[in-house]
């Protein structure tokens, strides 16, 4: 614009589309869309293509020229009131040139099919017939006003004068799809922790380093336990009542046995008296020696 040469572009939220296909999105700024936009939100049709576009041309060479837009529209205008707006014949200034309003009228045109929506048909009106398409796309054309280069041509509190149909305004989208992938991220975070705790309820984790360590150590348990059973099983504890009633004749054999094997001469063998037994020892009865020793506890004298 610097030169001169103008140019209108809008692709924040342009889309491309394939050969006979349609749009359907409800995307833009209300005052600059076509009918078939809203009709498409009301259900009334399945979708729109390419001609939306020189639809908002024509909103634009319009306000170009008179300074307000030929509908009145705003942000808050419900879809179905301005359906019936656009539906209407926008006011044309009598000073207007006639060449001029027919081409706002082919552009302005509510029915798609009957809109100027090509280069080759906005080149036949009569308006820009005698202009040279190829020259001003190459910017080879005298332009009849070159702005200043000293200060700002435009006022940028138009910029907020409308806002975009959606839920927020484009230009907090970075900041709101950055705050969308956070909280997507601490879902999904908190998604695999809940799923983590479920598997691990039903599923044990292996691990083989404690596994065999448990297996030696159960296998050295069973081996003192066989140890401690085989010891058990050797060992005799006689009780003090089988060690009280002991035979004497026994106790003498095993004396008279360990003597003989010492070397003792021959002879008759005498029993040995046997210390500390009270009352019992040297004492024979009328069939022989006494047998058992007495350990009755003897009383305790009187002082």
């Amino acid at each position: 614009m610097l030169q001169g040469h103008a140019h209108l572009t809008d692709f924040n939220i342009a889309t491309r589309l394939p050969p006979d296909g349609l749009a359907c999105s409800m995307s833009g700024t209300k005052p600059y869309m076509a009918p078939e936009v809203f009709m498409c939100a009301l259900e009334e049709i399945a979708g729109y293509s390419y001609p939306v576009d020189w639809w908002s041309l024509g909103v634009v060479a319009y306000e170009l020229r008179s300074g307000v837009r030929p509908f009145v529209v705003h942000s808050s205008t419900p879809l179905a009131e301005v359906k019936n707006v656009l539906n209407t014949q926008p006011h044309y200034p009598r000073h207007w040139s006639d060449h001029f309003v027919d081409l706002l009228s082919k552009l302005l045109n509510v029915h798609p099919g009957a809109r100027i929506s090509t280069l080759k048909e906005l080149h036949l009106t009569k308006l820009l017939r005698g202009t040279d398409l190829e020259r001003v796309l190459a910017k080879r054309t005298n332009p009849p006003f070159k702005p200043s280069k000293d200060h700002l041509n435009c006022d940028p509190s138009l910029e907020l004068e409308e806002m975009i149909v959606e839920t927020k305004p484009l230009h907090k989208k970075k900041k709101r799809l950055a705050k969308q992938r956070s909280v997507h991220r601490e879902n999904s975070d908190q998604l695999h922790s809940q799923l983590d705790t479920q598997l691990l309820k039903e599923f044990l984790v292996y691990n083989r380093y404690k596994e065999l360590k448990r297996k030696a150590m159960e296998a050295k348990e069973s081996e003192w336990q066989q140890e401690l059973d085989q010891a058990m099983a050797n060992s005799h504890v006689s009780s003090p009542a089988d060690r009280a009633l002991s035979p004497i004749s026994e106790r003498t054999e095993q004396a008279s046995g360990v003597s003989s094997a010492a070397g003792s001469t021959d002879g008759p063998v005498e029993p040995i008296p046997v210390p500390g037994a009270a009352g019992t020892a040297g004492r024979t009865g009328p069939d022989g020696p006494i047998d058992y020793i007495d350990r009755t506890p003897s009383p305790k004298s009187s002082i």
